[in-house]
């Protein structure tokens, strides 16, 4: 099956996203990409793009997730289908869609479409 992914976050849940890029900032070189306040920063060490995310941006509650931006959403649910994994829509206040599958161990996929 081709790759049909065109961007990778990882989501980092925690309880506040300013302080904790605040802090993580202070002990290694980041660059923030988004910041908003407490829900929301997306950020990138050594070129690698992580967020972390709180309240209405942790869409897998309390899970990290691979976050996926792919070019065909029905393409990822039917493979997650086969597999037996069972993707949800996930709550999000944008006209975004996420969808969620849960993984085994401690993370979900979570992926979307632009």
């Amino acid at each position: 099956m081709p790759s049909n992914v065109e961007k990778i976050t990882i989501n980092i849940p925690v309880p506040d996203a300013a302080d904790a890029y605040k802090q993580l900032a202070s002990l290694v070189d980041c660059e923030a990409l988004i910041e908003d306040g407490s829900r929301y920063v997306l950020f990138t060490i050594a070129g690698t793009r992580l967020a972390f995310v709180s309240g209405s941006e942790d869409l897998t509650q309390g899970r990290v997730a691979l976050a996926l931006q792919v070019q065909d959403t029905a393409l990822v649910a039917q493979a997650a289908k086969s597999n037996g994994l069972e993707p949800k829509v996930a709550e999000h206040p944008s006209p975004v869609s996420f969808n969620v599958v849960g993984l085994q161990g401690s993370s979900d996929l979570l992926y979307y479409g632009k």
